[in-house]
């Protein structure tokens, strides 16, 4: 058996933010991260019976975006010097959208295949922690953390004797 592949991907990270201090003891702040990426990928892979011939050629391609956000508010409220309170609300979401093609040679015949795939995914997190501090090794605290979770995964298969001619395949 004989195989080589071939595998590229890029990604940017991008990620900002600003904080107002609306007063001495309150501040409020707004971030922002990104992810925005692609890649490929292409894989040959040949089977040869015992006698050295080519039994089998099967070439995998797949291509797709693969990008991810993230929003958060945050909040910081100092009561004095010992006590503190820090919110926060955060939304993210993830597209990831591919395609894969599939063709191999037999000694039977020709058969394609292509999968597309749509990948989804949202969530909701929030955040509130009381703290005190009492005396100057020790901090009390207490706190809620929340998560709401959305995913969403749609995979449709197309079969055919090339892939120019596909049809559905409902089977999947």
């Amino acid at each position: 058996q004989k195989n080589r592949g071939k595998m590229n991907g890029v990604g940017t990270f991008i990620r900002t933010g600003v904080t107002w201090h609306m007063t001495e003891n309150d501040d409020l702040g707004f971030s922002f991260m990104g992810m925005l990426g692609n890649r490929s990928n292409k894989t040959t892979l040949q089977s040869f019976d015992g006698a050295g011939i080519l039994a089998r050629d099967r070439i995998s391609n797949s291509d797709g975006d693969h990008n991810r956000y993230d929003f958060t508010i945050d909040y910081n409220h100092k009561f004095n010097k010992t006590d503190n309170l820090a919110a926060s609300v955060s939304y993210d979401f993830g597209v990831m959208k591919e395609t894969s093609d599939y063709t191999q040679n037999t000694l039977q015949g020709v058969s394609a295949q292509q999968q597309k795939s749509n990948n989804d995914d949202k969530g909701v997190e929030i955040k509130v922690d009381y703290s005190k501090s009492i005396g100057e090794k020790f901090k009390l605290g207490a706190g809620y953390q929340g998560n709401l979770d959305w995913r969403t995964s749609d995979v449709r298969t197309f079969d055919g004797e090339s892939l120019d001619f596909l049809q559905p395949n409902i089977k999947l």
